[in-house]
């Protein structure tokens, strides 16, 4: 039986009569002490019914509060998903996104991409759900995020589509896949010149791959389709913009009359292309299509991916070719170099290092 002590029936006995004798002569206390007197067991009765209707309160309470920490939670999956997932993919070569999207058709959740999330949540969110629910969630926001995933997978592939043209030294108009390392093919410096420079590292080779690209066509009939992520100089030549930012209206560079003039943009399309290949030049310039651009891509600046293979160049210059070929072996999965994705396997971790402990604190 419940227990109406001193200590325990007042403050319940207070809270079921209180609101009943409010405004009238007769005091809390005179009403207890009545029933006292005259009905100590309809007050235990009383009382034991207060007292379950305490425990449903603070058990709805319980309920309430967990189901808020479970919506809090899911919310912070949602959020994270969508704000963060193209940084977390952003750097991952084509291999690993379409492995990446094998685990997730199985149901699995990329185990890193898992720990970013997860450290999004407290203690507590984490247990509202188990971690098993955590995993689902993530899982399916991933899935409704799929056009993200595409886009990486485009922007990775960066370069130009197997039937883009360009002009080799004593050779002519070649197609891109025949371009070859030391060959000579036409490039523009700083002020739209036109030079033949020399090619020293083919940065993707890729004759099998399909990727969207963006096409680009101009006033003057140009038409060039370029990866998402490839760089080209907009409005002028020191001004590099990512393919997939280029719009309608927008002055390119193109080669008209044996030089370089600005062309306007009048139509941005995509379209799924076979083969990638992009050959890097001394300069870091190149005409592709008779369209200016760039060799290099948004993964780094233009300037800082210039100076970054600076020791690739140099070993070009003064290493026989056949032992300079020998130092770069190529990935055949990738199409790429081998150093060049160890060494952006070892930035993307530097900067994912970087970024946790300049900001460990900050928020979605």
């Amino acid at each position: 039986m419940y227990d109406s002590g001193p200590g325990n029936w007042k403050p319940l006995f207070t809270e079921l009569v209180g609101s009943q004798i409010e405004g009238s002569d007769i005091s809390i206390m005179e009403v207890s002490s009545l029933f006292l007197q005259q009905n100590n067991n309809l007050l235990q009765s009383v009382l034991g019914i207060l007292f379950e209707k305490r425990q449903q309160q603070r058990e709805a309470k319980r309920l309430q509060e967990r189901e808020e920490l479970r919506n809090s939670a899911f919310s912070i999956i949602s959020t994270v998903i969508k704000q963060k997932l193209k940084s977390y993919l952003t750097g991952k070569t084509t291999s690993e996104l379409r492995e990446m999207e094998a685990q997730i058709g199985r149901g699995d959740v990329p185990s890193d991409i898992c720990d970013k999330v997860c450290g999004h949540l407290t203690t507590a969110q984490m247990q509202s759900l188990g971690f098993d629910e955590v995993k689902a969630e993530i899982l399916k926001q991933i899935k409704e995020q799929n056009k993200v995933i595409e886009e990486c997978k485009n922007e990775a592939g960066r370069c130009f589509a197997g039937s883009t043209e360009v002009r080799i030294k004593e050779r002519g108009i070649a197609k891109i896949y025949n371009v070859r390392v030391d060959d000579e093919i036409l490039v523009f410096d700083e002020n739209g010149l036109l030079f033949y420079d020399k090619v020293y590292l083919i940065s993707h080779a890729r004759e099998d791959e399909n990727i969207t690209f963006v096409r680009l066509q101009t006033s003057s009939g140009k038409d060039l389709r370029i990866s998402p992520g490839h760089l080209l100089p907009v409005g002028c030549f020191g001004s590099n913009v990512a393919a997939k930012d280029v719009s309608l209206g927008n002055v390119i560079f193109t080669l008209q009359d044996g030089v370089m003039m600005p062309d306007k943009v009048t139509s941005v399309t995509y379209e799924l292309c076979r083969g990638a290949y992009c050959p890097m030049t001394m300069d870091g310039t190149i005409v592709v299509n008779d369209v200016a651009a760039s060799c290099y891509t948004t993964f780094f600046p233009s300037p800082l991916s210039h100076a970054l293979l600076s020791p690739i160049r140099l070993l070009f210059s003064y290493l026989p070719l056949p032992l300079f070929n020998q130092l770069l072996p190529y990935d055949t999965e990738e199409g790429m170099p081998v150093l060049l994705l160890k060494c952006r396997s070892i930035i993307i971790m530097w900067r994912s290092f970087y970024t946790r402990n300049v900001n460990p604190s900050k928020s979605v």
